[in-house]
C-alpha cells in the first residue's frame, strides 16, 4: 500500500493553491516559481494482518517524509506545523482513494533542514499512518 498518492490526494484536497502551490512526490525543476510546495516522500514501513470478525484483514504502517519548502524560514515552518497537525487531528478515520486512514503518529516533528537552493526554506517532518485497503 503506497502512502503517497493518498497523502498528495488528500493534502491537494485541503489546501488551496493559494496555501499550497503545489504537492507532488518529486521536487519540481522550478521549486521558486512553485512555492510554497510541499513533497510526500514513502520512507517504508510494516505490513500486518488479524483476525477481524473471523476473516483477515490486513494492515499497513507507512512512514512518510514531508518536506515544506517556502521564500522565508517562518512561511515554511508555519506551513510545516500546519500540515503536521492536520495530519495528526484531522487525517485518522478519512477514506481516501478507496484507504482507510486508521491512525497517524509523528515520527518526527517539524524541523528546519538546510537545502542546496538557497533561494528556498525548507522545513521536514515525518509521520507513521497506519492504513487499512477497502478496495
Amino acid at each position: 500500500m503506497n502512502p503517497e498518492p493518498l497523502l498528495v490526494s488528500w493534502l491537494r484536497a485541503r489546501y488551496t493553491t493559494t496555501d499550497v502551490k503545489r504537492v507532488s512526490t518529486e521536487r519540481p525543476a522550478d521549486l521558486t516559481d512553485n512555492l510554497p510546495y510541499v513533497q510526500v516522500v514513502g520512507i517504508g514501513g510494516q505490513d500486518e494482518a488479524m483476525a477481524w470478525g473471523g476473516s483477515p484483514a490486513g494492515f499497513a504502517r507507512r512512514n512518510v517524509d514531508i518536506d515544506v519548502y517556502a521564500a522565508g524560514r517562518d512561511a515554511a515552518r508555519d506551513l510545516a506545523e500546519r500540515i503536521h497537525t492536520d495530519l495528526l487531528a484531522a487525517l485518522p478515520g478519512a477514506l481516501v482513494n478507496d484507504v482507510l486512514v486508521i491512525t497517524t503518529g509523528s515520527i518526527l516533528t517539524p524541523m528546519w533542514t538546510a537545502d542546496d537552493n538557497t533561494n528556498v526554506r525548507r522545513f521536514t517532518f515525518a509521520v507513521s499512518l497506519r492504513l487499512q485497503d477497502r478496495s
